[in-house]
């Protein structure tokens, strides 16, 4: 399933704009950041609608302290629909998340354990026994969401030698997440 990722800063105050328009219905993350010394209100309305209308709004005057963050998880956003912010300057809205029907269907690829994995879906299979030291993060791997997940078909092990924290044996059809910190630049592994 391809991962979507996309930053918006308001330029412009208080006024209705655009933060994110989807090209494929995904499952969303929404993150405000109030990125400015004192408190603000948010508008925040999702519709192909220009401009959005009052049903349209999900939160409306809505306040976010300095320095505060306001999330919304697993918003469904339709192709076509946009993410609308009316806020204070400086404002930064984040959308991230996965995309739905089409690419859900699809069956996740199969990459052979090896010292350096380099996964470019969300989701992939692992076949083999051979360590894993380094898993190379995916280019659209978004900073609000930022795991995969490795379906092991064989019990390859992962170690410390790279950019993984600890060192674990993938459990054939258990499901291992790997959660990665960009501060560290480490996978977290699940087990």
């Amino acid at each position: 399933m391809p991962i979507v990722s996309s930053t918006f800063v308001v330029s412009v105050a208080n006024t209705v704009t655009t933060a994110y328009t989807a090209t494929s219905d995904l499952t969303a993350n929404i993150y405000v950041l109030n990125s400015t010394v004192a408190t603000g209100n948010i508008r925040l309305a999702i519709t192909s609608s220009n401009p959005p209308t009052a049903q349209h709004y999900l939160f409306y005057d809505f306040p976010i302290k300095a320095s505060g963050t306001f999330v919304l998880e697993n918003v469904p956003v339709l192709s076509g629909e946009r993410v609308w912010i009316y806020a204070p300057a400086n404002f930064v809205v984040r959308v991230g998340g996965v995309t739905d029907p089409a690419s859900a269907a699809s069956s996740a690829p199969t990459i052979a354990s090896a010292t350096t994995i380099a996964p470019t879906t969300r989701i992939a299979f692992v076949s083999g026994t051979t360590a894993v030291a380094t898993i190379t993060p995916p280019s659209n791997l978004g900073s609000f969401d930022n795991q995969i997940t490795l379906l092991p078909t064989g019990a390859f092990t992962t170690t410390t030698a790279g950019n993984i924290a600890i060192a674990s044996t993938a459990v054939v059809s258990r499901a291992l997440i790997m959660t990665y910190d960009a501060t560290t630049t480490k996978w977290y592994p699940s087990y």
